[in-house]
């Protein structure tokens, strides 16, 4: 009987803790914070920046940031980051990668900005997903240029 009863407790305290993680992963808040031009013309490489907000009071932990970066509907870089991150609780934090786009990517964006005019806006795309703490989570955020 008494086994029985620590075999349930520490399913439960499991289902607990899953269940606890999976809801607090899902309050972080991504946002665009900046993307910047680096690198030569042959050699083209985007800083992009987002900030991430912990409005909860447990720390939350991202370790990997994956996905695809778009310009005006048309994909330019695939993104990977697997640099660790502490966000703190009630507090924002900036999440730094580059995006390096291959021919494909910049052919598409010299021919959007060849084909647009200047007082077009410029709609930067990140569409991929964050691994917090064991969960991911969506990231699904514009940029305007």
């Amino acid at each position: 009987m008494k086994k029985n009863f620590i075999w349930i407790a520490a399913a439960a305290a499991a289902i607990y803790f899953i269940i606890r993680k999976s809801s607090f992963a899902k309050n972080l808040i991504f946002s665009f914070n900046n993307i910047k031009p680096v690198g030569q013309w042959y050699k083209p490489e985007l800083i992009i920046t987002l900030s991430v907000q912990n409005p909860t009071n447990q720390v939350a932990k991202i370790t990997a940031i994956s996905g695809t970066l778009y310009l005006s509907d048309k994909a330019i870089s695939n993104i990977s980051s697997f640099n660790q991150q502490i966000i703190q609780p009630q507090m924002e934090s900036l999440i730094s990668f580059s995006a390096k786009p291959g021919i494909v990517g910049i052919a598409n964006v010299i021919k959007e900005i060849w084909t647009g005019t200047k007082s077009k806006q410029y709609i930067f795309k990140f569409i991929g997903s964050a691994n917090v703490d064991g969960v991911l989570l969506p990231i699904d955020q514009d940029f305007i240029l």
